[in-house]
């Protein structure tokens, strides 16, 4: 949602993207939104006298684009003597960043980008990724699309109302995944920590469920761009440390093919990202 706050000087502005699964026929939410000063005061136009006041609101849809590219989605991690894939099903979720941010009515930016949350990401492709192995550590890239809006706005008191424009960068979907760049890592083949599976030596059909996660931002800067009437719009938006079921079945997951059992206990282990991120160690003994 986005909140615009007239006091009768000046306009304020803030966003916050509100996710809730209502258990309750009545449910009620404290949300804290931070608001910045519109520098907008007077537009010039003018309603009539006979409007005594205009709701703070979006009145009109401007335009609106799409992009697509791929981008960092489930880190993998391997070891020495395990090979590593990502599975996803129809359904499952993932959380990229929703932002916005305040134009004149020339179109020029008022405001820098602010992030409005986490937004639900789903997917309708189920598939699993090639394996990364041999100690190799790897990004899972989904291919994500985003939507562009630019919305005239309006609000204020007798003939006097503003105008302005906001523009909005939401993510709407995932639809394939594929193996990315390189990562770094200092906890796999070390102490565990976190949430822990283990697996005795011969163990086959080994996966590690992904999921909730928890909420703060994995990566930043994924650049994201679309070319709109007005000219180019180039942002960065961010990855979160949250992955779900969705409407799916199951979780996305880690699977795991052992070719060597370097020891008698294969351990993975999440490091308290909330199963979004699953390290890997060989151990004599189990957890």
């Amino acid at each position: 949602m986005s909140l615009f706050i007239d006091d009768g000087d000046r306009v304020w502005w803030g966003g916050k993207l509100i996710r809730f699964e209502p258990s309750k026929p009545l449910t009620e939410l404290t949300i804290k939104i931070r608001v910045h000063p519109l520098p907008i005061r007077d537009s010039g136009l003018r309603l009539t006298a006979s409007i005594l006041y205009q709701p703070l609101a979006r009145i009109q849809l401007e335009e609106t684009q799409t992009t697509a590219k791929y981008m960092p989605a489930v880190q993998l991690h391997s070891i020495p003597g395990i090979s590593v894939s990502l599975r996803t099903e129809a359904g499952n979720y993932l959380y990229y960043s929703q932002k916005s941010r305040i134009l004149d009515l020339n179109n020029n930016p008022e405001t820098s980008w602010s992030i409005d949350g986490d937004k639900i990401t789903p997917t309708s492709w189920g598939g699993t990724t090639p394996s990364v192995s041999n100690g190799d550590k790897r990004w899972a890239e989904a291919y994500v699309y985003y939507r562009y809006e630019r919305w005239l706005c309006a609000g204020g008191y007798y003939e006097n109302i503003t105008y302005w424009k906001e523009e909005i960068i939401t993510p709407v979907k995932f639809t394939s995944t594929r193996i990315g760049d390189m990562i770094s890592c200092s906890r796999c083949g070390g102490s565990w920590a976190g949430s822990v599976a283990s697996w005795p030596k011969g163990s086959t059909g080994i996966y590690y469920a992904l999921g909730p996660g928890i909420i703060q931002i994995e990566e930043y800067g994924i650049s994201v761009s679309f070319t709109v009437s007005y000219g180019p719009v180039a942002l960065t938006v961010e990855l979160w440390y949250e992955v779900s079921k969705g409407t799916a079945y199951g979780s996305p997951k880690v699977l795991v093919s052992v070719e060597t059992w370097y020891k008698d206990w294969l351990i993975g282990f999440d490091d308290n990202t909330g199963c979004k991120v699953v390290h890997w160690t060989w151990s004599d003994a189990p957890p």
